[in-house]
């Protein structure tokens, strides 16, 4: 049930096994050893997929088979909205090959903030044209 549940909620929110490991500090293998059910998440681990599949451990391990917000999803927080949309803007960076997960991400993004205050009225251009 729990390799069942990592790889619905994975494929879900379109994360590549990569790309979750990456998150988790953690291998590609490691993720697809878990979606197999050749091996499992520790709790520390069970609790780091709950939170940024804003699920339930409950859900995860099977205890509950709603992920209604009554049975299985986490109420949202304050800034839930855009901490899925940053999450979302650097899945697409790290896919256009700008961010690297395993990596230290800060000077990546330094340089990114750089690169886009010295291109702003290009970018601005660009923008206003789509």
């Amino acid at each position: 049930m729990l390799n069942e549940r990592i790889r619905e909620l994975r494929t879900k929110n379109n994360l590549s096994q990569a790309t979750l490991g990456a998150k988790l500090n953690l291998t590609q293998q490691a993720i697809a050893k878990w979606e197999k059910g050749i091996s499992e998440p520790d709790s520390e681990n069970i609790n780091k997929l709950a939170d940024l599949f804003s699920v339930t451990t409950d859900y995860l391990l099977g205890k509950i088979n709603s992920t209604d917000t009554a049975a299985g999803e986490k109420e949202t927080f304050p800034g839930a909205a855009q901490e899925k949309e940053a999450l979302e803007i650097f899945e697409a960076l790290e896919k256009m090959g700008l961010l690297n997960f395993k990596e230290d991400l800060a000077p990546q993004i330094q340089a990114l903030l750089k690169f886009i205050e010295s291109n702003k009225d290009f970018i601005r251009v660009l923008s206003q044209k789509q």
